[in-house]
């Protein structure tokens, strides 16, 4: 029923959401259309914590004004109801022109509509304030086809004491939302909303949002673990260099982001500039491929990319071998057969090439003279001979494509092995012979990990396993993804902890890990208030033993590293040049 809240006489419904209703009203005094937003607290929360909130919300957004933000004029409340006075915008939502577009918008208007919301998200940053719930809907367009962005309703001062979202629910759009918020939204921070922004760009660009599923807590738990495919495979016509940028802000690991807004924007003018960005075309150029349809669902067992080349030290190495059994056969072959083919390529640029075609079948495959040769070569290391039948043997009793030496490394008679994404990997029964330093099976459906009794690595972020499974294998560093119990662990060889988050309450099993490093990328709100963890030595046995400085610690900065499938990275396997 409409009504007068305030001084406020409501006069149309506008539209409702999450957060509450928005009505059609004016100014009593100024006589200008306005926007009046009346508040409905969740079941869940107590009342005066909403209360308290929505003011809240009212005098962040008052304190700032930019021309690409929608404004607020008053806030307050009216017996058991609170409300928002805002500026009127009789304009569309893009959310609203996504309906009408289902391909995408038009890729100059999302780029400077970017720019300006990026540059209102820059002025809001500096005053302490956190949007948090970025998304199409929330971005209207003005009659003369300026965009702005509202709704500031979960907005977070980070500044203040007063915690409105301490209950730690992940306040924000499940499509759009951050990794880090949908664990924790206390932990959300400005990178967090250059993620949401790079999620509806996503959107905008592509017709699609970057995940989906059948509930909210699926979508936001794909954001938390699943790779994301490059924006570039949805729609293969985009500027590279623009879907370059949306790649970096949506990258799962807030370190790996843009760390605020001004990097961002500097990216984006230079993409009006037609300018190439190299520091993002190194990490993330791709390929798009036949096999990956725009809008069209992604098979959650859809086999691996194809790997690229070996890195550059190894085909050096392995060029220098090859230089010195060339010179050493010079004595036992005749004068008239000892000369070089000039106009042979180097191996590197061999490799690069022949990993730039579509994944098949190694049985099928037709190799070029030169590849030949590489696999030869190769095999004059009886490790390397054993280990490519042995990956032959796991691909074909797997269903695997494109594994093979492209994979892995050899160094000082340990493998290092990259199998991440390998969602059809079950059996590892044929790698059980072999000495790993590195190990990566993140990503991969596992299910009889204790044949491997030696890695001093091993990544299973993304990989259901039992735990259990690991006490009796020789790990000296260990990775995993989401644990909400770590007791199974117990009596293991680990000493090196790393996970991306986790959900248990209670810090006594870490006490009983004879570990002397732990690392959690994404937080464990149950046993301390930091959004990140990273700790060693004494610092680390200060922290399993003491309650003040679980509370305290500072943050210790985290080491950038190729991240698994997990954590969004640049395309291309670990071992890759």
């Amino acid at each position: 029923m409409l009504d007068i809240i305030a001084d406020y006489k409501l006069e149309k419904l506008l539209g409702r959401g999450g957060m509450g209703a928005v009505y059609l009203s004016h100014h009593p005094l100024l006589n200008i259309p306005l926007a009046v937003k009346i508040f409905e607290p969740h079941n869940s929360i107590d009342q005066e914590e909403f209360q308290q909130r929505f003011i809240r919300e009212g005098l962040l957004a008052a304190s700032i004004e930019h021309q690409n933000l929608v404004r607020i004029y008053d806030a307050g409340a009216d017996g058991s109801r609170n409300f928002l006075a805002m500026e009127f915008i009789d304009g569309p939502d893009l959310g609203e022109l996504l309906k009408n577009s289902p391909n995408g918008l038009d890729e100059g208007f999302v780029r400077d509509a970017a720019l300006g919301i990026a540059d209102a998200l820059k002025l809001a940053h500096t005053k302490g304030i956190i949007h948090r719930d970025i998304k199409p809907e929330n971005i209207l367009m003005t009659p003369k086809g300026y965009v702005k962005l509202a709704d500031l309703g979960i907005a977070k001062d980070q500044e203040s004491e007063l915690n409105v979202t301490a209950t730690g629910i992940a306040l924000g759009t499940p499509h759009y939302i951050a990794p880090e918020q949908a664990l924790d939204a206390c932990s959300a921070d400005q990178r967090s909303d250059i993620y949401t922004l790079g999620a509806t760009l996503y959107h905008l660009l592509c017709g699609s949002t970057p995940y989906d599923g059948k509930s909210p807590l699926e979508v936001m738990m794909k954001h938390v673990q699943e790779p994301m495919d490059h924006p570039i495979v949805r729609k293969p016509s985009m500027n590279a260099n623009f879907a370059n940028v949306i790649a970096k802000m949506m990258e799962k690991r807030p370190e790996m982001r843009y760390q605020n807004c001004d990097e961002l924007i500097e990216d984006l003018r230079l993409l009006k500039t037609s300018k190439s960005l190299n520091h993002l075309k190194e990490m993330y150029e791709h390929k798009p491929t036949t096999q990956h349809l725009p809008n069209k669902k992604k098979s959650a067992r859809s086999p691996a990319p194809a790997k690229k080349g070996f890195p550059v030290k190894t085909v050096i190495g392995g060029i220098a071998c090859l230089i010195l059994l060339g010179v050493i056969s010079l004595a036992l072959i005749p004068e008239e057969q000892t000369e070089f083919n000039a106009t042979k390529k180097p191996r590197e640029s061999i490799l690069k090439n022949a990993t730039t075609e579509t994944p098949v079948s190694p049985e099928t495959v037709h190799k070029p003279k030169a590849d030949i040769d590489l696999i030869k070569a190769t095999s004059l290391d009886p490790l390397s001979t054993q280990l490519n039948e042995a990956l032959k043997h796991l691909s074909k009793i797997n269903k695997l494509t494109a594994i093979g030496p492209n994979n892995y490394q050899i160094k000082d008679g340990l493998i290092n092995l990259d199998l991440s994404g390998q969602t059809n990997l079950k059996d590892v029964s044929p790698l059980s012979p072999f000495k790993f330093g590195e190990l990566d099976l993140s990503d991969t459906s596992v299910q009889n990990i204790y044949l491997i009794k030696n890695a001093d690595i091993l990544n299973l972020s993304n990989t259901e396993v039992k735990l259990e499974q690991l006490k009796s294998l020789n790990i000296r560093e260990l990775e995993l993804g989401i644990i909400d119990d770590i007791k199974p662990l117990i009596g293991s060889s680990v000493k090196t902890l790393k996970m991306m988050h986790y959900s248990g309450s209670s810090i006594e099993p870490f006490k009983q890990l004879s570990l002397d490093r732990l690392i959690i990328t994404n937080g464990a709100p149950k046993i301390i208030q930091r959004s990140s963890f990273d700790e060693s030595g004494k610092r680390l046995r200060v922290f399993l033993y003491s309650e003040n400085m679980r509370k305290g610690l500072p943050s210790s900065d985290l080491q950038r590293r190729p991240g698994p499938k997990g954590f969004q990275k640049g395309p291309g396997p670990r071992f890759a040049p």
